[in-house]
């Protein structure tokens, strides 16, 4: 583990559920789902090696990601646990769960997919050249713009435009190294497959798909679903932002699945 903690936060009782972060979401981001299943699990948010509450240089690999993950269980005494990620959470708790089975419940997986795909490599490679730009003193609201526009639905993005106006701002003001850790973020998934892992998870095992996805392309999530034997929800209009547009319907979800695991738990 590395020296600093991992930023974390926990709350509830009953059984254990860990909330692992998309790439550029900080652990605040779950709170509104997280206080709709704290009544009956105990729940861990934390911020993954890079981002904006545990900085320093991210691990170069998901490996090094799930690593950490498994010494913040250790530390914490959490020998098993349900497991929800988000796009790049999904990933590591993919990565968790074939390489660490026995500490991973069940997985619900929101907006992920099995590999990378032209159109991702494409835009990842977009975005690190307007990261490249905001490290060399660049305009940072360049990168921020095209983050919404691939993150978020046009419906979001049009109902929320004071909000999302407002964190424009604030991204602005982050600290080089936020930057600097979000490209380092994106340079580790940039030609990610996790197709020879996935005969290695064991647990059930839910694929939620949003269905204005422009990140992770629907083809790739029907397929890991499939690889995987899980079963597949999909909200209608959300786009890849879905934990941050659609928070109640995601809390309806999970607590639906975690529900079935706790019944079906011998």
């Amino acid at each position: 583990m590395s020296a600093q903690a991992l930023a974390r936060r926990r709350t509830g009782t009953g059984p254990d559920v860990v909330l692992v972060n998309g790439g550029m979401m900080t652990l605040s981001a779950w709170e509104p789902i997280a206080a709709q299943l704290d009544d009956r699990f105990r729940v861990l948010r934390f911020d993954l090696r890079g981002q904006l509450l545990s900085p320093g240089d991210p691990p170069r690999d998901l490996a090094g990601h799930a690593t950490e993950v498994v010494a913040l269980l250790d530390e914490l005494g959490i020998e098993s646990a349900h497991v929800i990620g988000v796009s790049f959470g999904a990933l590591t708790a993919l990565e968790l769960a074939a390489t660490h089975p026995g500490r991973v419940s069940s997985l619900l997986l929101l907006t992920a997919m099995d590999r990378v795909t032209e159109t991702f490599r494409r835009d990842s490679d977009t975005m690190r050249s307007l990261l490249a730009d905001v490290l060399a003193g660049g305009d940072r609201g360049a990168f921020y713009d095209r983050l919404l526009e691939g993150v978020y639905s046009e419906g979001f993005r049009r109902r929320e435009s004071s909000a999302l106006d407002a964190r424009r701002a604030q991204i602005a003001d982050l600290p080089p190294p936020w930057f600097a850790a979000v490209d380092q973020l994106l340079e580790s998934i940039e030609s990610f497959d996790l197709t020879p892992r996935l005969g290695s998870v064991r647990c059930p095992v839910e694929v939620v798909i949003a269905g204005a996805d422009r990140v992770m392309e629907r083809e790739r999530a029907l397929a890991l679903a499939t690889a995987l034997n899980a079963t597949v929800v999909t909200h209608p209009t959300a786009g890849h932002g879905l934990v941050i547009e659609e928070p109640d319907w995601v809390a309806r979800v999970a607590l639906d699945f975690l529900s079935r695991q706790e019944t079906a738990a011998p």
